[in-house]
């Protein structure tokens, strides 16, 4: 392998990354400021792919409005699934696994009404932005640029969001405990609802920003979205900076991984990291405790 192709490998393993690091920090968000986990990131994920589709192709409206309006619909749809599922398991005392549980069964609820409405062939969208980039011998779709800093973007945001907000120090204390939280006045469900309508619109940026590249497949949010909750523990369950780095780390080892072994074993890749990881560094690259429940 010459310098030239290893370059090749590794921005195509970034691109395809930071996809992995955007659900990973829709996982990461969720629980770390709620103390839960949404089994269907992956689909909302899809179903941002499938919203872009319809916006763009059906209505004629164009690509730089579409993270806005796929943003508000999946926050909706987070908003509702946290005002119903999640509320009521959790006011009949559900525990961690239940909502886990009952969120696999939303998944593959949406997956059987994505086939419904939109059917099973792939839909494509026209690209944004085309041409190539060429930085020295690497020459990399300008969409994909886009994917990559959107990714990094994203994760920035929401890391200052965290830090810098009043808002976001009140989800930090509801992560932390949330009796005492709600002790010193902090509206918990206010926090609960927000949570689960940003991680939703986190999943389905990242359909918006890949769905130009790869078109919408009612079955591209499954892999996907299990390669996303494994960027997050590889990076440290709960930390956005681990969501981005575990994802960039998994796409660039899938990527060289297919080129040196075979394109069979793309998914097996990943499994295997994740698996060493819980084996051997459980908390992940930054060392982010889990809660225990």
């Amino acid at each position: 392998m010459n310098i030239n192709v290893a370059l090749k490998l590794l921005a195509s393993g970034l691109v395809i990354g930071s996809v992995y690091a955007l659900i990973g920090l829709s996982y990461s968000f969720l629980y770390r400021g709620t103390g839960r986990i949404n089994w269907a990131q992956g689909d909302f994920f899809t179903l941002g792919a499938y919203m872009s589709w319809t916006i763009i192709v059906l209505f004629d409206m164009p690509y730089f409005i579409t993270p806005f309006c796929v943003a508000a619909i999946l926050a909706l749809l987070g908003l509702i699934v946290y005002s119903t599922i999640v509320n009521w398991i959790s006011k009949r005392g559900g525990k961690l696994v239940d909502v886990i549980l009952a969120t696999i069964g939303l998944a593959i609820l949406i997956e059987n009404l994505i086939m419904v409405i939109w059917g099973t062939e792939v839909l494509s969208v026209p690209n944004p932005l085309p041409g190539i980039l060429k930085i020295g011998p690497v020459l990399i779709p300008k969409q994909s640029m886009v994917v990559l800093g959107i990714c990094i973007f994203t994760v920035v945001a929401f890391y200052f969001f965290l830090q810098r907000t009043s808002f976001g120090t009140a989800m930090r204390a509801t992560a932390d405990n949330r009796y005492a939280a709600s002790v010193i006045g902090i509206n918990i469900k206010l926090v609960d609802a927000v949570t689960w309508a940003l991680s939703a619109s986190i999943a389905g940026g990242a359909g918006v920003a890949l769905v130009p590249l790869f078109g919408a497949h009612f079955y591209m949010g499954v892999i996907t979205g299990l390669k996303g909750f494994a960027a997050a523990v590889v990076g440290g369950y709960g930390n956005p900076w681990g969501a981005l780095v575990g994802g960039l780390l998994l796409g660039v080892i899938e990527t060289f991984g297919v080129f040196v072994i075979s394109s069979l074993w793309r998914d097996a890749l990943t499994m295997a990291v994740l698996i060493g990881f819980l084996l051997f560094r459980t908390h992940g690259i930054f060392r982010t405790e889990a809660y225990d429940e």
